[in-house]
């Protein structure tokens, strides 16, 4: 017999890869719990030096001293830990306690009282929109969802009602209610109602409609015949005026068959 060849173990090398891809696996798992935890107690540690830094700064400007040794150490002080917006840099008690303080600075510089807060008020929307740029500000109210909305809501209103009593939303209106022409389910400005529609449709001027019945009455004996008409020669120089201001717009739209640019020719069957 031919000797036995040695075959590579290739069921027993995939199952080890795989109990180490997974033990692998499980401790980067571990490691990044661990990263976790400690960048929230970091993020916890942070605050609670801040509210400890916020209240020594207190205590330190209730010792009498000096005010230009109290002013620059406050600055000091302050100048480490800088107001920001940030979720996590700063403690909720240090946040409202220096939103009380510039309040009432406001109150006192701009003539406001507790009662009457809107100098303040208005002295701090004027420092942000002449001192910050239109972008940032942007950026401030769109951090802030319930103002966003608000100014959105009413920018909104304002663009809607102007629209609805536009020609677009006549021309619109006629679409909807003659055509379908809109997708279902798609939030859109409300329509005219019918009666309003038809009043801005008869008001369209359409040139003299005759009346089928009126004219020919006496010619048509056998049947009653129901319908509108207009004269040929009272409509022809509307469309032919239509035509023209087509042809304005869209070069070429028009062919004149070798007659002069601007003549129209009647065929009579």
């Amino acid at each position: 017999m031919p000797p036995a060849r040695n075959k590579f173990a290739v069921g027993h090398f995939m199952r080890t890869k795989k109990q180490l891809k997974n033990s692998l696996a499980e401790e980067k798992a571990k490691l990044s719990l661990e990263i976790k935890n400690s960048q929230q107690q970091i993020r916890r540690l942070k605050i609670k030096a801040t509210a400890i830094t916020e209240t020594k700064q207190d205590l330190q400007c209730k010792v009498p001293c000096n005010a230009n040794t109290k002013s620059s150490t406050a600055n000091s002080m302050r100048t480490r830990t800088p107001t920001t917006l940030e979720i996590d840099e700063m403690a909720p008690v240090t946040l409202k306690r220096r939103r009380t303080e510039t309040f009432d600075m406001a109150l006192m510089v701009h003539g406001g009282t507790k009662s009457n807060p809107k100098p303040a008020f208005d002295s701090l929307y004027d420092t942000l929109s002449k001192r910050c740029k239109t972008s940032a500000l942007g950026n401030y109210v769109l951090k802030d969802s319930k103002v966003a909305n608000y100014v959105m809501n009413n920018s909104n209103k304002k663009d809607v009602t102007t629209f609805e009593n536009s020609n677009a939303n006549i021309l619109r209106s006629i679409a909807t209610y003659y055509n379908a022409g809109f997708k279902a389910n798609c939030p859109i400005p409300k329509i005219l109602t019918y009666n309003k529609l038809r009043k801005q449709i008869n008001a369209i001027d359409i040139g003299k409609v005759y009346s089928v019945e009126e004219q020919f009455s006496a010619y048509i004996q056998d049947e009653n015949v129901k319908g509108c008409y207009r004269d040929l020669r009272e409509y022809l120089p509307r469309l032919a005026k239509f035509y023209l201001g087509m042809q304005k717009t869209q070069k070429g739209a028009l062919k004149w068959f070798a007659e002069t640019e601007g003549t129209f020719l009647l065929l009579k069957y």
